[in-house]
């Protein structure tokens, strides 16, 4: 039986999470199943992640999700559960923490939503990213779920009723989470120090069952939980890699941009072949996966993405006005279409390394390649996951970025893990 169950709302969230737990030795899995039975575990873990796939849902959806998942797994005996939310603050923060303190009989939750490691901190309530409120960064500028307000308290009260309150930084020692009942307690914090402050004051409670917050807190969960390393080994690592980027984010494209500084070969997705019905189906596509696998035999990688430039994505827009697609149905199509190509490109070798940037992208390749989910192994860096797929009789190792994190430097961090300046395009092995 599970000891821990995480519910995230999208995939590259809920691997930034599980690995966490991975890369301290214990046994993680992360699925898309959102009807996972557990009282039949499929897996040999003690950590269950599941991907709600709500951040797009409204917010009368995402609660009934993330409350009939959370019951299954109180019902099956999982004595623990974290709601894993996004760091910047996108998606159904309000209704989904709403639903855990409802389906765990009105206790309080203990929200985190600071990572001080990315810089991404709390402060009198206020969310921040790299010094910037909220709402003028990349997150309030989203367009899919952009961020309307920088007080966390303002943010769940656009979905909920539910009453908060506000531990700052100066608080933390002292206070004392039995006397509240029924909300949602938000906990400031700026530094890893002031995590670990809070890692000790709900470990010193005793009763701790029930959590929220982004992957920042979720490392300092097994001591809360108990649990205990149980895993050790070592994991093939395949030298070549194709990135397949569905982000539009601007951190992704700068990165994208550096690594096409340093000499990686791009291949950017035409509008029309992205926005098909299926573009696998269109005649061209077979010489355009012959050109991809050329560049990455030849170079030992290679990078296709949906868009380079602010230009393309307003040139895409356009057309998808025109074919009758809203916003939402774009969305959709593109990733449906980059899970695709994913498919197509792992049936041509028995072993193989995608790079995934963005969580839709990764959810539709991970229904492309049949799996059944991901086991997190590494972090490369912070939000930048190593791990292996759990699909067919292939071997199939992914690697996977949500697409506002890392520096501009990430495909060439990527590129020292897998040895290839080194010159080891072969396999390779990581404990």
């Amino acid at each position: 039986m599970y000891k821990l169950v995480i519910l995230a709302d999208d995939f590259t969230g809920a691997l930034d999470t599980g690995v966490q737990f991975s890369k301290q030795g214990i046994s993680t899995f992360v699925t898309a199943d959102k009807e996972y039975d557990f009282s039949k575990p499929s897996m040999d873990a003690q950590v269950l992640v599941v991907d709600l796939e709500s951040r797009h849902l409204n917010a009368d959806k995402a609660y009934e999700n993330a409350a009939s998942v959370a019951r299954k797994a109180l019902k099956a005996g999982v004595g623990n559960i974290y709601k894993k939310t996004d760091s910047g603050l996108r998606g159904n923060i309000g209704s989904e923490l709403t639903s855990i303190v409802d389906v765990n009989g009105g206790k309080s939750i203990p929200f985190i939503p600071a990572f001080p490691k990315v810089k991404r901190t709390t402060e009198k309530g206020i969310h921040y990213i790299d010094g910037v409120p909220v709402t003028r960064s990349v997150f309030g500028k989203d367009p899919f779920n952009p961020v309307k307000n920088d007080n966390v308290a303002d943010i769940i009260r656009e979905q909920s009723s539910i009453e908060t309150h506000i531990v700052t930084i100066d608080d933390i020692d002292d206070f004392d989470i039995e006397e509240i009942q029924g909300r949602i307690i938000i906990f400031d914090a700026v530094t890893d120090e002031d995590m670990e402050r809070i890692a000790r004051k709900l470990d010193e409670s005793g009763t701790l069952s029930i959590a929220a917050g982004c992957a920042g807190f979720a490392e300092y969960l097994p001591r809360l939980f108990g649990i205990d390393a149980d895993q050790q080994g070592k994991t093939d690592v395949f030298g070549g890699f194709i990135a397949i980027s569905g982000s539009i984010n601007p951190i992704t494209m700068k990165q994208i941009d550096y690594a096409c500084q340093h000499g990686f070969k791009t291949i950017t997705l035409k509008p029309e072949d992205k926005l098909a019905q299926n573009m696998m189906e269109l005649p061209h596509i077979k010489d355009l996966t012959g050109e991809i696998e050329g560049i990455y035999q030849k170079e030992g990688r290679v990078i296709i993405e949906a868009s380079s430039s602010r230009e393309t994505m307003e040139i895409t827009d356009r057309m998808a006005k025109q074919m009758g697609l809203d916003q939402e149905e774009t969305r959709e199509r593109i990733a449906l279409n980059m899970g695709r190509l994913v498919g197509i490109l792992a049936d041509r070798s028995i072993e193989r390394t995608f790079v995934i940037f963005g969580g839709d992208t990764l959810r539709a390749a991970i229904n492309a390649l049949g799996c059944n989910g991901l086991m997190p192994i590494w972090e490369i860096d912070n939000g930048l996951v190593f791990s292996k797929a759990i699909a067919g009789t292939g071997r199939i190792n992914i690697i996977s970025k949500s697409g506002g994190f890392g520096k501009a430097d990430t495909l060439v961090k990527i590129e020292d893990f897998l040895g290839l300046k080194s010159g080891k395009k072969d396999k390779n092995t990581i404990d």
